[in-house]
């Protein structure tokens, strides 16, 4: 009974159905631009759109990846995020258990890092 909104920034079509999802961040990457942005909360918004993928356009999710556009080291310009069946089963359950708190009321919850880039 929820609906969530927001704009999957790429879907590769690898091998479709198999397809990638690429998510693009502005700066550096987390550990050097002083953001705040939470690697943990990136990887989930990268499973909901590989839910999204699955679910809604009938896509078979392989890869996610966070792609930092400012990034100038090589070496962290990209995070791949997995989006294996188990991976999506547990993005599915955060998603779930955050929208219980917001029928609640509790909305000081926030999502947990339960979700993990890989």
């Amino acid at each position: 009974g929820l609906l969530i909104s927001g704009a999957i920034d790429v879907v590769r079509l690898d091998d479709p159905p198999r397809v990638s999802i690429v998510d693009f961040k502005s700066g550096e990457s987390e550990e050097h631009n002083g953001s705040g942005l939470n690697r943990e909360l990136m990887a989930l918004q990268v499973g909901v759109y590989g839910l999204a993928a699955r679910e809604e356009l009938e896509y078979e999710p392989r890869q996610g990846l966070i792609r930092y556009i400012g990034e100038r080291a090589p070496e962290r310009r990209q995070v791949d995020v997995s989006l294996s069946d188990g991976r999506l089963g547990e993005v599915r359950e955060e998603i779930v258990a955050v929208g219980r708190s917001i029928r609640s009321r509790e909305f000081d919850m926030g999502p947990t890092a339960t979700v993990r880039a890989t």
